[in-house]
């Protein structure tokens, strides 16, 4: 299924990757391919995550405290955001449900 990546998304992914390659020299790329086998099993499967609230799914990352919400639609799957795990339930969520 395509996915459709917010634009707010594509920020908050850059500033990740910003703040890890500060941080490490690998820790940017490294997080950046987890992102994307991440995305390409979400598309490959959408259904396989486990509901986080109402008709949001959550797809966790392995080695980086980060997580995916995304919601499927009829034709694509939308990516909400990609956050912290402990950035509040909320971030990321009601501004962009209604995108």
């Amino acid at each position: 299924m395509n996915l459709r990546l917010h634009t707010r998304t594509r920020h908050e992914i850059r500033h990740v990757v910003d703040w890890l390659d500060r941080n490490s020299d690998r820790a940017g790329d490294e997080f950046l391919l987890e992102l994307n086998a991440a995305l390409e099993n979400i598309a490959k499967n959408p259904t396989h995550f486990h509901f986080a609230s109402g008709n949001l799914r959550r797809c966790n990352l392995q080695r980086f405290p980060y997580h995916i919400l995304y919601e499927i639609h009829l034709t694509h799957v939308h990516v909400l955001t990609v956050k912290h795990h402990r950035r509040h339930p909320d971030y990321g969520r009601k501004s962009r449900e209604n995108d």
